[in-house]
Formats: C-alpha cells, structure tokens, sequence
C-alpha cells in the first residue's frame, strides 16, 4: 500500500470548501521533497481551547524553528493547507517510544482539526475532516475497507493524547469517525445514524455588562472593520492571551474595540468582568437568548494613553505583547526619534494606538 505523491496542493473543493493554501509553512518547519511514498494519514487536533484553520495557518506562516508542522488544518468554515503534500512535515515524531510499527512522519500526512471551544472538536469541524480524509484515501487508492489499518491517529503512533476525545484503546468517537470516512468512500455521504457519537457541547456563557474586556484564546484572530466575516480584515490581527475592552457587542456575536480598530469574534475570547465594576466573574444579562453556565474570572488589564518616543535605532513592531509574536506586517519596526501614541500595556509591552502593533517600552522615553 502507498503511493509516490509529487503532488503539491489539494485544488479540489472539500466538503463544498476550496482548500486555501496562501498560508504556506515557514520553510524552516518542514522538509521539503522532490516527491516521497504515502502510506498513512494521521488525524490531530490543536489542542487548544477555541482557535481557527486560518490562525494555525497563520502561525506556522510566521514562525521560525518551531520543530513542528502539520499538512492541513480544519476547522467549521475552513480548510487551510499549511505544507506541499510532497513534503514532509513534522507532525508525529518523538525522541521517545513509537507504538506503531510502520506509521512516521516521512510517510504520513498530518491532518490537525481545530476546536470549537472547551478543547473539543465540534461535529461539524469533523465532518469537514471526514471528506478531507476520504479525498485523499482515494488519492492514495486506500479503500474504505483499508481505513483501519492506514488511516490513524497521532495517538496510535506516541500515544500522545491526540485528538484527545479521540484517544485511547476502543474510542467510540475514533471508531464512528473512521466510519464516516468509510460511509463518504463507499456512497459519497455520511450515514448519520452511525456517526452520531460526540464527546459534549461548546460552553455557553452570558456577556457582562457594556464596557467588558475580553482575552484572545486564537494563536492569532482577525480584527476586521464590521461584525463579521464579510467585512475587510485589519493587516495585523490580535493574539492570543492578549487583552481588549469591548464597548459594544452585535446579536451575531461580534464585538468592537474601544481602540476604535475594529470588531472581533467573541467566539474566540475569554470574557472577563464589566470594566466600571471590576468585579471578578460579574454578569448581567444582554438578551433572552444567553445563558449562563461558568463565571469566568475578571482579566487585569492596564488602559492608558501616553505618548513615547523611541529610543532604539530599529524597534521591532510584533502582533503581540512579547518576542514569541510575528513581526507586524503593517509596520515592521519603529524608529529612534519616532513618536507613538500608547493605548494599552501588558508588561513592559505597549500598543500602538495606530493599531499596527506592540513595542517593547524598555527601549522607548515616556511623556516627552
């Protein structure tokens, strides 16, 4: 079984949804190859608590020597492909003990689902997965009856609890979703009788009262100029555990930086405290429709606006409050004699009220 792929990109749509490639990996992440045998696909997931196809593409785009990729990402919406399938990614290898016995990062392709909230994969983001999977069983001529041996998970080769829910000897969920892929190879859809087995519900939560602050649980989330997908992206998105007062919400689930930048999906944050009250886990009801399930602890933030000047010869400008973010693609650095205006800080991080970005302050004057 296998076949030698020289093949570089899905074009087919999957599921109804064209592969988006434009994020390819950073090219210090993977090997790249002339072509290479595949034998196995290796099911994932991103192990965190709510994030996106788009920020996992977007954070292995930008990073530099992590030691670790993956070939595709899913999510409910979207399918991004992160790594030529020609090329071998890095996405289930281990300096310890293998458990299978064939199954390795040089045969395999890597397929990581995203989660929609509680570290959980959601039913939709698994069929989406489901048809990328029988997409590329036919590639590689696996039949539904060669699903078992040839399409596993990270789990099976490390034992590394991935997917999570996934996991463990005699999975149900494992089980019904390796039958999905066998129902799309046989008759084109899915039995939904037999793949009915979830593993629970995305949390559901109140908002508090307007003004609130928020922290991003995405790698990286879009800041985009309405509330919506439809609407223009920011060139800088926001990153993860990165902290924003929300003074406005919209009924589909969006809401506006005080900052004046623009509108997020609130999908993708903790929801900390009303800002004029500052008490930890408040809430106040906004509507009929929301529930409250946890009280969510209140998020220490520092709202300021000072001006700074500069005083390095080049200030890197980064997504995030610290080096482990991108540098900005609006604005790359900074320069010794600049003056900015700061609207929020986070240790010694401070960000610009342009919008573009976080500076570090120790290498800037305060008040001048």
């Amino acid at each position: 079984m296998g076949k030698v792929i020289s093949l570089e990109t899905v074009t087919e749509k999957i599921d109804g949804i064209p592969v988006d490639a434009s994020l390819p990996c950073n090219r210090t992440n993977y090997t790249s190859l002339a072509s290479r045998r595949i034998e196995y696909l290796v099911a994932h997931y991103t192990g965190n608590a709510r994030d996106t196809a788009w920020a996992n593409a977007h954070w292995y785009h930008e990073a530099v020597g992590v030691g670790a990729s993956a070939h595709f990402f899913v999510d409910e919406t979207a399918i991004y492909q992160s790594v030529d399938l020609k090329d071998r990614a890095g996405h289930c290898g281990t300096t310890g003990t293998y458990y299978h016995s064939a199954c390795r990062n040089n045969n395999s392709i890597g397929i990581e689902m995203c989660c929609s909230g509680s570290y959980k994969i959601s039913e939709k983001t698994k069929r989406h997965a489901a048809y990328l999977f029988a997409h590329l069983c036919r590639m590689l001529g696996i039949s539904a009856a060669q699903v078992d041996t040839y399409v596993v998970r990270h789990y099976d080769v490390t034992h590394k609890l991935c997917p999570a829910q996934m996991a463990g000897s005699g999975n149900a969920e494992w089980i019904a979703f390796k039958q999905m892929i066998r129902d799309i190879l046989t008759t084109g859809t899915i039995d939904a009788s037999k793949a009915a087995i979830t593993s629970g519900s995305t949390e559901t939560r109140t908002l508090p009262a307007l003004p609130f602050r928020v922290k991003i649980t995405a790698s990286a989330l879009n800041v985009r100029s309405g509330p919506g997908t439809t609407y223009s992206r920011s060139a800088v998105p926001v990153g993860r555990d990165e902290v924003y007062t929300i003074i406005d919400t919209s009924p589909n689930g969006w809401g506006k930086l005080k900052s004046g930048v623009g509108w997020i999906c609130l999908d993708y944050v903790e929801i900390g405290a009303t800002v004029a009250e500052a008490v930890p886990g408040a809430v106040a009801e906004m509507g009929a429709s929301t529930t409250v399930t946890t009280a969510i602890p209140d998020i220490s933030v520092q709202e300021v606006s000072y001006t700074v000047l500069v005083t390095a010869s080049a200030l890197n400008v980064r997504v995030g409050p610290g080096t482990g973010y991108g540098i900005s693609r609006e604005v790359s650095s900074v320069r010794k004699g600049d003056k900015y205006t700061i609207v929020e800080t986070q240790g010694n991080w401070g960000r610009l009220k342009s919008g573009a970005g976080w500076i570090c302050l120790d290498y800037t004057t305060r008040g001048v």
